[in-house]
């Protein structure tokens, strides 16, 4: 599959699309070219949407390269959804979806200068970040229910969403605290946690999310049966731009990348997480999965095998019976990660 060469007119390619296709972005270009292996255009649609939107059709080379380093077995014969997967005997499926920006929101990417700074309203970004999260979740349960049940090689099988949130410049930063509250119900108030000067970060419950009109968004999806037939959300908010560059082989053009990192703690004992700041590209370590998380649906229908998903760096997160998360997070976890750029090219830092 030729992702690159141009079908789509040049005033309806998607920004970072034409960035990508500058002739020194060969390093960065062949990630991407590595995601796609096996993976199959059935409507004959996808390259033309990796030129012209971009975001959905990146997020689904992510996942098709997650699934390949996890020795799953993907059947490309069927159109819908958009991983019928195998693995060890067992079967399940995937579908793919990423948070929006609002109408007339701005996009993840491409943002002014009013936007490089993290000067913003944390509540404010949390708040819409867990509606954008949430109307997407809801709209593939709908899906689920109108369409996807239907299909002989989805019924009696684990289905999972793969999710990712591009609804807002700094998107990224929303990292598990959105889906946490959708999924469960809990707030991990890092406000308080800063104003109050503690070293922990409280876990507040949260029924539900209030837009702009007034109107409840209810929340905790995995906490009664309603969703139960969703099984598992898999996530990962640095699967970025900048998870590109970070795996992308060093060449003369990408040598001026610095990254800062937030990891969880070495120390088992120690709830601060780790912070390193500007570490060059040459010696810059991060692995294809850093960053991903699989949230699990103690209701589900029919549960998804923890098994299924061993890979080392993986995060496991579900919640228990007294409502409380029971989270599986690997030692020095990639939380957070920022990118700084002096190559002059024009996509988003991060």
């Amino acid at each position: 599959m030729d992702l690159f060469t141009p079908i789509v007119e040049e005033q309806k390619q998607n920004m970072i699309f034409k960035t990508l296709s500058h002739p020194n972005l060969y390093a960065e270009r062949e990630v991407l070219d590595k995601w796609a292996t096996g993976f199959t255009d059935r409507d004959n649609k996808f390259v033309q949407e990796f030129q012209s939107t971009f975001e959905s059709s990146f997020w689904e080379l992510y996942l098709n390269a997650v699934l390949n380093g996890n020795n799953v077995n993907v059947d490309y014969s069927y159109y819908a959804p958009d991983f019928v997967c195998e693995k060890n005997g067992l079967k399940f499926c995937i579908e793919a979806t990423i948070a929006n920006p609002e109408q007339d929101g701005l996009p993840a990417y491409g943002f002014d200068n009013a936007h490089q700074n993290f000067d913003i309203d944390f509540k404010e970004f949390n708040r819409k970040s867990i509606i954008r999260i949430a109307n997407s979740i809801v709209s593939k349960n709908k899906k689920f229910d109108k369409s996807y049940k239907n299909h002989s090689h989805v019924i009696g099988k684990p289905f999972i969403l793969g999710l990712n949130s591009f609804d807002r410049p700094h998107a990224h930063f929303i990292g598990h605290r959105g889906i946490i509250a959708v999924l469960y119900g809990i707030y991990l108030n890092e406000e308080k946690a800063l104003s109050q000067n503690l070293n922990y970060i409280p876990k507040d419950k949260m029924d539900f999310i209030t837009k702009e009109n007034g109107a409840e968004i209810p929340l905790g999806f995995f906490t009664t049966p309603e969703y139960e037939n969703i099984s598992a959300v898999i996530y990962n908010p640095l699967a970025t731009w900048g998870k590109v560059r970070a795996l992308a082989q060093i060449n003369d053009f990408n040598k001026g990348c610095f990254f800062t990192t937030l990891h969880t703690n070495e120390d088992p004992d120690s709830m601060i997480p780790e912070t390193n700041m500007g570490i060059k590209k040459e010696i810059y370590m991060e692995s294809l999965i850093d960053g991903t998380y699989i949230f699990y649906n103690p209701f589900a229908k029919y549960p998804l095998d923890y098994e299924l998903f061993d890979q080392k760096g993986i995060a496991h997160i579900t919640i228990n019976e007294a409502g409380n998360l029971e989270e599986f997070i690997p030692r020095r976890f990639l939380l957070s990660r920022t990118l700084i750029s002096t190559d002059g090219n024009t996509l988003p830092k991060k």
